[in-house]
């Protein structure tokens, strides 16, 4: 929900910093399928992009999530840039960038060893009606990782590496993809925070990483 606590101190910290900032709703995973889910986020997207003037927003995007928000992000970008066509040509104008905080850029890996987060996985596999033993190829199709092509714009991972919900090496892997890719990419680790890190500590690492997001 774009009114969670968290979101919300997002929205008024690069509000701060001189941003113009737009939150998204989207439909939850409980009730509405993944599909469904990056459609209310296409959606949102389109309409702030066909009316910056009315809005009063800046013609350069910046797509931003935390956790399922960042995943949603990495979708939309990669999915249209993965194949050049005018829709999807469309669907990017404006947008310059991705930032994706402790996001599953691999659906799959919230199934492995590394997670123990029931949570995650319950999230998952009600989104997919399925675990990855039953729909493999449909996770494989919704984890942006496998959609990252020379075309993908800028991205900014974060993760910390003590994340329970999400597991960092998911974003390690990303990271590694983007720059085989030779896509510009920035990655920035807590080593000792965990899910959500940002918003519950205050040290040093963690306002690095906040300036170096705004700098982004």
């Amino acid at each position: 929900s774009r009114n969670q606590p968290n979101i919300v101190s997002w929205c008024r910290f690069l509000a701060g910093r001189g941003f113009n900032v737009a939150s998204i709703d989207y439909r939850f995973a409980y009730t509405q399928k993944m599909n469904e889910i990056i459609d209310d986020f296409s959606s949102a997207v389109r309409y702030i992009r066909e009316n910056t003037g009315k809005l009063r927003l800046g013609r350069n995007l910046v797509l931003m999530g935390l956790s399922a928000g960042g995943h949603l992000a990495l979708c939309h970008a990669a999915f249209n840039t993965l194949k050049p066509s005018p829709a999807c040509a469309a669907e990017m104008e404006q947008i310059k960038g991705v930032v994706a905080y402790y996001a599953p850029s691999d659906l799959k890996a919230l199934f492995s060893q590394d997670d123990k987060s029931f949570f995650a996985r319950f999230g998952a596999g009600t989104a997919m009606r399925a675990t990855p033993r039953f729909d493999e190829e449909g996770y494989e199709k919704y984890s942006p990782i496998n959609s990252f092509s020379k075309q993908m714009v800028p991205v900014m991972m974060v993760h910390a590496r003590q994340d329970e919900v999400v597991p960092y090496s998911s974003s390690v892997e990303a990271v590694r993809k983007l720059k085989d890719l030779g896509v510009y990419c920035r990655f920035l680790v807590h080593k000792t925070g965990g899910h959500g890190f940002e918003v519950k500590l205050h040290d040093y690492r963690t306002t690095m990483i906040l300036e170096e997001t705004v700098r982004f």
